[in-house]
């Protein structure tokens, strides 16, 4: 016979092998991986799939144990990965990293969501401040900014959502619409080694605004990677814009 390979044990480790390749993670690259509602897939077959791209596991192996605070960590992972799952309305994203500590958060604008009352409970007198100083129609966009960083952070540190949102604040400058803008980390976030990055995800009727922390990590480029699961799946690859970021990082248009 032709076009069959003698070994398919051998022909299916060395495409295996190959995937692995091309999800190859160092300490400066961070892959996200994006999953639409549609595919049905959940929210934990998501994640395993999403790691099983970057190690020899299948999905089902992975174990899972979780910190005080209740971030999720791999038990026994034949190498360093540490990861991060967020969904909100249709999008379902998933943070991979090669051990270092990651967080990130996405967040569907709600229209029906009273960021104002919000912004006084969780945000430093600063924040709620700079969101009422600013038009009617731009204050929900950036409420979003300061909830998604305050999310990844505390995440991404493995603290408690509740106490530490209000204790993770920021100062946001942009000089204008098209530039991207600068994340002054402030409160308790001023205290950690850490790059952060404001994300807009488009491609459909909704908007998102998505947040990611690279805990550990300051004055190094971060090269950032995005793919969508299942292969083929309904849901195509949204588009990122960079909104924000206090590090340098290599970025997809």
């Amino acid at each position: 016979m032709t076009g069959l390979s003698a070994n398919p044990s051998s022909a299916f480790e060395s495409a295996r092998a190959d995937g692995l390749a091309r999800f190859r993670l160092d300490a400066n690259t961070l892959h996200l991986w994006f999953c639409h509602r549609d595919t049905g897939m959940s929210s934990n077959a998501f994640c395993r799939a999403a790691l099983s791209r970057h190690a020899p596991v299948a999905p089902r192996s992975w174990r899972f144990a979780t910190g005080e605070h209740g971030k999720p960590r791999l038990v026994r992972a034949p190498l360093p990965l540490d990861f991060n799952l967020s969904h909100s309305g249709d999008w379902m994203v998933c943070a991979v990293s090669a051990g270092t500590p990651v967080g990130v958060d996405i967040e569907l604008d709600n229209s029906s969501r009273n960021v104002m009352r919000l912004s006084r409970r969780f945000f430093s007198p600063a924040e709620t401040a700079d969101i009422e100083a600013l038009p009617e129609d731009a204050r929900r966009e950036r409420f979003y900014d300061y909830w998604t960083l305050k999310e990844a952070t505390v995440k991404a540190f493995g603290g408690a959502l509740g106490p530490a949102l209000g204790k993770a604040a920021f100062r946001l400058s942009y000089s204008s619409e098209s530039d991207c803008g600068r994340i002054f980390p402030a409160g308790d976030a001023g205290q950690t080694v850490a790059q952060h990055y404001l994300v807009r995800v488009g491609g459909g009727l909704a908007a998102y605004s998505l947040a990611l922390c690279v805990a550990g990590v300051s004055a190094v480029p971060m090269a950032f990677r995005v793919h969508t699961l299942p292969d083929g799946g309904p849901g195509q690859t949204p588009a990122l814009t960079v909104r924000a970021s206090s590090g340098i990082g290599d970025f997809p248009n």
